[in-house]
């Protein structure tokens, strides 16, 4: 059920947010099918890796105010690089054979 409802949701963005093919990733390694985890894992680290240059052209736009232009550069590229280091792991825990687990408190 976790795989289906996770692929609908990335069928319905058609497959743009690395965020939901992550979470394909993590439904298939739950459920026990590693070679999908990794290949979605490995989708969702490319889609990521690719956004600070798919998001330029609308940085672009940004010129008439360089430092706005600047702190959203700098953003982006800090989350991009947290949730790389976040999706990497992942894709070392299926690759392990392990399903990844959030265990943080809520």
């Amino acid at each position: 059920m976790a795989v289906a409802d996770a692929k609908k949701a990335c069928e319905l963005l058609s497959w743009t947010l690395a965020s939901h093919i992550d979470t394909l990733a993590a439904a298939y390694a739950e459920a026990g099918d590693f070679d999908s985890a990794i290949r979605y894992q490995e989708e969702a680290i490319a889609k990521r890796a690719a956004l600070p240059q798919k998001a330029s052209k609308t940085l672009d736009k940004l010129k008439y105010n360089e430092e706005l232009r600047k702190k959203a550069t700098v953003s982006l590229a800090e989350g991009v690089s947290k949730s790389l280091a976040r999706f990497g792991q992942r894709l070392e825990l299926y690759k392990q054979h392990r399903p990844y687990r959030d265990t943080r408190s809520r």
